[in-house]
């Protein structure tokens, strides 16, 4: 009984010690493949971090939409953090994507701050929304939200457009507009910029 459980648990220290020096291997072989990639760039960034996740959207800002996928997150930053690339990379070391690395604490905050200033521009979008009301004239459209941004006609329609600052986030586009068509002097439609029609 002795003898059987020992061999067990060899099995088990052998199965995880495997894991750990492919864990390992597999890591060193995305960081080689992270710093020869950053070599052509202008300037050289030291490493920051290496992550493993299954998630790298989570981890990775990119151009490109991140699959779901076992990969490395390989970041890199100088010592303020204003400067900063990551890398995903396979389990293999092939690089897949670049972008902002969201580990790096000055990336995070900053990240933060342009979150909240989103939060805020729907929130102007959406109390402009629910001031336009479908019948009401347009002097009441320009009482409740004043002048807009601009408007256009194809001579049976006027669509006033409103615009509410916001950057938002690289890859993500967020509402940041309405357009209120009126015509005969009454409110005939509203829309969110880039978005369906409500009515």
């Amino acid at each position: 009984m002795k003898t059987n459980r020992r061999a067990a648990v060899a099995i088990v220290i052998a199965v995880l010690a495997a894991a750990v020096v492919l864990t390992v291997k597999s890591a060193r072989a995305a960081r080689l493949a992270c710093d020869k990639a950053l070599c052509g760039r202008k300037k050289e960034l030291p490493h920051f971090s290496t992550r493993f996740t299954s998630s790298p959207a989570a981890h990775l800002m990119s151009k490109v939409q991140l699959q779901r996928r076992p990969s490395w997150i390989v970041s890199y930053a100088d010592s303020s953090g204003s400067e900063s690339l990551g890398f995903q990379t396979d389990l293999r070391g092939n690089v897949l994507a670049t972008g902002l690395p969201t580990s790096v604490p000055a990336v995070a905050r900053h990240l933060a701050e342009m979150n909240a200033e989103d939060q805020r521009t729907i929130h102007a979008v959406d109390h402009a929304a629910a001031l336009i009301v479908q019948g009401m004239t347009y002097s009441n459209v320009l009482a409740n939200l004043g002048f807009p941004t601009g408007e256009w006609t194809n001579g049976l329609i006027v669509t006033m457009i409103y615009k509410f600052d916001g950057p938002s986030m690289p890859g993500r586009v967020i509402t940041n507009g309405i357009d209120v068509d009126v015509s005969n002097g009454v409110v005939i439609g509203r829309s969110f910029t880039g978005g369906m029609s409500e009515w």
